[in-house]
Formats: C-alpha cells, sequence, structure tokens
C-alpha cells in the first residue's frame, strides 16, 4: 500500500512520465525526450495522481482544465483533482479551484465536490 501523499517512488516516475508526456514551455520544449502527447501524459499523470501524489493531480487538473485535440476539457475532473492538489496546503491549487469554480455552474461544483468527498471516503481520509 502507498502511504498518503504519494510517497511511494513508483508515483514519482509516473508523475515524471507523464511531465516527459505533457506540455512543455521554454527550454524544456526544445528539449522533450519524446513528442507531446496529452493521452499519455493523462495515464502517467492519473496513474501518480490516483496515489495521493499532490504534484500530478496538480497537472492532471490543468490539462483537464485546459483540454486539447486528444484530452476534452472536463471542468468537473478539473475542479476535482485540483481540489485534491489543495487539500494539501497548495496555495497555488487553491488559488487555481477558486478559478475553476468562477468558470463553473453550481451543478458542475456541486458533482465534483461529490467525486472529491467520494475519493476521500474510500481513502479514509478527511
Amino acid at each position: 500500500m502507498v502511504p498518503q501523499g504519494g510517497r511511494s517512488g513508483g508515483c514519482r516516475r509516473q508523475f515524471n512520465l507523464g511531465r516527459i508526456y505533457g506540455k512543455a514551455t521554454g527550454t524544456y520544449a526544445k528539449a522533450r525526450a519524446a513528442p507531446q502527447d496529452d493521452v499519455e501524459a493523462v495515464k502517467w499523470y492519473r496513474r501518480s495522481a490516483e496515489q495521493g501524489y499532490r504534484p500530478a493531480q496538480f497537472n492532471l487538473a490543468e490539462i483537464y482544465a485546459e483540454g486539447s485535440r486528444d484530452v476534452p476539457r472536463d471542468d468537473v475532473l478539473a475542479y476535482f483533482w485540483m481540489s485534491l492538489a489543495a487539500s494539501g496546503g497548495d496555495q497555488a491549487a487553491a488559488q487555481r479551484l477558486e478559478r475553476y469554480a468562477a468558470q463553473m455552474t453550481a451543478a458542475q461544483i456541486d458533482n465534483a465536490r461529490g467525486l472529491v468527498a467520494d475519493w476521500k471516503r474510500r481513502r479514509g481520509s478527511k
């Protein structure tokens, strides 16, 4: 079992694979190890995020918030993953969460909060 917060080296490796395939800017874009592939990035970020690794939760939320040709925008999933990232006290995640909420309907926010509550119940966290 992976400790809460994703302390396993495996979730960090999965996160780094997500970064390899994810959106890159500046120097990172010029020195890519692989072509950008949002589907692969989501796959690896999700594996890491599901283990509670907050940086992966943050990046996964950003992908869903922006959407792309291959990964459709999903405000509910963006809010869900960013809520989990923010639950550890990450101020940047909390600010993004407020920004996401400003663009969502009350029903979407309720749906996302329900997903967060289910997640926390399954994991036995508050």
